[in-house]
């Protein structure tokens, strides 16, 4: 595998996508896989895919092949997703941050690119850091206090990767997730998955339609608290809007 055929993927998944005018991706051999990333400026996805973790890449096992493709594909699926909205729900969404219409795209747009990727290109629950009680700790530890860091966006912001963590776990390793903990937890988790499910199906939505998933799924995480946690829980959401 050679940069040049990581490029003739992505090209090809670009023009599929009808995204050609629209993206911008490079294989930067000197970041990490983990600092891979897609930053939206004006009307282009600038999407970088960190490669140095492989240092000869023709000499790459299949699974790190694998995980390179199923990792272009993902990013090439957020920008697919984003241009799919029309420029008025677009604009809506990028001026309304850490809003329930905000918090339902950002993490049915995880779901999507989680849930396709891994049809085309799957991965395994190794590929995961962490472990299952990790998920539940970070919900539980939600509801136990008012948390405090430098601004409310970066704890919106851990927040949603709480959330993002709980979307990815359950794509790869949905019996080990529904396995233990309480009734509650799992009936809250899948109640979670089954909205972004229904959702995903009637993408791409409104910004009215955003709102309301954004609203059912902070319901759906208020099942794993306990109803005297509930307060500080939606409070810790840093969602504006959230009553």
């Amino acid at each position: 595998m050679t940069i040049k055929e990581l490029e003739k993927i992505a090209y090809d998944i670009e023009i599929e996508f009808e995204l050609l005018n629209n993206v911008q991706i490079n294989f930067d051999e000197n970041k990490e896989d983990k600092e891979s990333c897609a930053i939206l400026k004006g009307d282009i996805y600038y999407i970088r895919i960190g490669i140095k973790d492989y240092n000869d890449l023709e000499k790459i096992t299949n699974e790190q092949c694998n995980h390179i493709c199923n990792s272009i594909l993902h990013e090439l699926i957020h920008a697919r997703n984003f241009f799919s909205l029309q420029n008025e729900e677009r604009e809506k969404i990028i001026n309304n941050k850490m809003t329930l219409a905000h918090y339902g795209w950002k993490v049915l747009d995880e779901y999507s690119a989680y849930k396709e990727a891994n049809q085309v290109y799957p991965e395994t629950a190794d590929e995961l850091n962490g472990n299952v009680d990790d998920v539940f700790k970070a919900f539980e530890h939600m509801g136990k206090g008012i948390l405090i860091k430098e601004s409310d966006w970066n704890l919106y912001d851990a927040f949603y990767n709480y959330c993002s963590a709980l979307i990815v776990r359950y794509i790869l390793d949905k019996q080990n997730l529904l396995k233990e903990n309480t009734e509650n937890y799992k009936r809250g988790v899948k109640k979670y998955m089954e909205d972004l499910e229904y959702s995903y199906n009637k993408m791409p939505l409104t910004y009215k339609q955003y709102e309301s998933l954004g609203r059912r799924l902070v319901s759906d995480l208020l099942i794993l608290v306990p109803e005297k946690s509930k307060k500080v829980f939606k409070y810790n959401t840093h969602i504006r809007d959230l009553n």
